[in-house]
């Protein structure tokens, strides 16, 4: 059961939680290439190659199967990932999150889209499901959709909305009230451990801060591979990207807006090739991150200084902080990122640029979620 289960969240979740994506949009290209005829082959093979290294597959009718399921069987046509995940998000916000006391709770009832979600782990099984989707991707994201799909969109419900964010640090309790009842008791905590989850949420926030040149050796001291090195790095500059492009608007005029959209845009693009460029010809390993990090934290600098809102002698604290000015909520900076990112999205006030641009964000941290933190390998 573990193995087929695995399967099935890895396909579920692979358009924002596989770097297979973050080259190339596989749905979207599928919709380019096979307008007349309908052939899951790459996006199967893709996902083969992943799945393999993971688990022991039986049958690859049964991958075919599931991601023409979770594609392209659905009440709704997907054209490319970010549609796709954007509505997963909130089916899983459905099935499993809910609100009680304060809290947010593991929906342990059943709703009516279940079966079709969860197919054979529905009812009984749901909570197998739940405990290894927690150990595949970090829930926050879940839980601010669930927030979002619960809001109404005017200016003053969305703060409000924000403020139930106080105090989640990534923990879904218990939603059974009579267990909930003799937990308050003393026999024993009354949330979910799962696996390394619980403190994902603060390890991620301790590598999303300011790339400054003092802050060098607290990343060099994790040891990463060069690649996940480069996309931890790379996951900074996006975030503060996204951040400063979500701020900027409400104080700009459209048309200025626009040009900044480009230019950052522009930035973006350009990672890659510019990481290649700076470690060019340098064998050491340890040079050859030290070059990726001042590379940028120059690209940060150039940013800050040629598009931050504002700074203030709070500013060193966190940006999150100083951009969202939401210091009052006690809660994770990537929480309150998510919310407002998620936010403009769900409100369709972003061009496509910054879509792709938070979901290739998302891909990196789910990515190393699953390498530096919880393997879903692990029995």
């Amino acid at each position: 059961m573990n193995n087929a289960i695995n399967c099935m969240i890895e396909v579920m979740c692979y358009p924002f939680a596989g770097l297979g994506f973050y080259e190339q949009d596989s749905i979207e290209q599928h919709y380019k290439t096979d307008k007349n005829q309908f052939n899951t082959k790459n996006i199967t093979e893709t996902l083969e190659n992943t799945i393999k290294s993971k688990y022991h597959i039986h049958n690859l009718d049964i991958l075919d199967m599931l991601v023409r399921k979770y594609y392209f069987f659905s009440e709704k046509q997907y054209h490319n990932a970010e549609e796709y995940s954007l509505d997963m998000f909130s089916k899983l916000a459905k099935s499993f999150i809910s609100q009680r006391d304060g809290k947010f709770v593991y929906k342990y009832w059943e709703n009516e889209q279940d079966k079709e979600l969860l197919g054979g782990f529905a009812g009984h099984n749901k909570i197998i499901f739940f405990h290894a989707l927690n150990r595949h991707i970090p829930l926050d994201i879940i839980v601010v959709q669930y927030l979002l799909d619960n809001a109404n969109y005017s200016k003053e419900h969305n703060i409000e909305y924000i403020n139930y964010l106080k105090g989640f640090y990534g923990l879904i309790h218990m939603g059974d009230m009579q267990l909930d009842g003799l937990l308050q008791k003393g026999i024993s905590e009354n949330h979910i451990h799962v696996g390394a989850y619980g403190s994902f949420p603060l390890f991620w926030d301790s590598f999303m801060k300011q790339l400054y040149a003092k802050n060098k050796q607290g990343f060099l001291n994790l040891r990463l591979k060069e690649e996940d090195f480069t996309l931890i790095l790379t996951a900074n500059i996006l975030r503060l990207v996204l951040s400063i492009w979500i701020k900027y608007e409400e104080i700009n005029s459209s048309e200025k807006s626009n040009e900044t959209y480009k230019e950052l845009f522009q930035i973006i693009c350009n990672i890659k090739s510019n990481v290649q460029n700076c470690k060019q010809d340098i064998t050491s390993e340890k040079e050859r991150q030290n070059a990726i990090y001042s590379f940028f934290v120059s690209l940060w600098e150039e940013i800050e200084n040629n598009y931050f809102v504002s700074k203030n002698d709070e500013y060193n604290y966190n940006y999150i902080d100083n951009i969202f000015k939401t210091k009052h909520i006690n809660t994770t900076r990537e929480a309150i990122f998510l919310f407002y990112a998620l936010e403009k999205i769900q409100n369709k006030k972003q061009n496509k640029y910054f879509r792709k641009i938070f979901f290739q964000y998302i891909r990196i941290k789910h990515h190393i979620f699953n390498i530096y933190v919880q393997e879903n390998t692990i029995t």
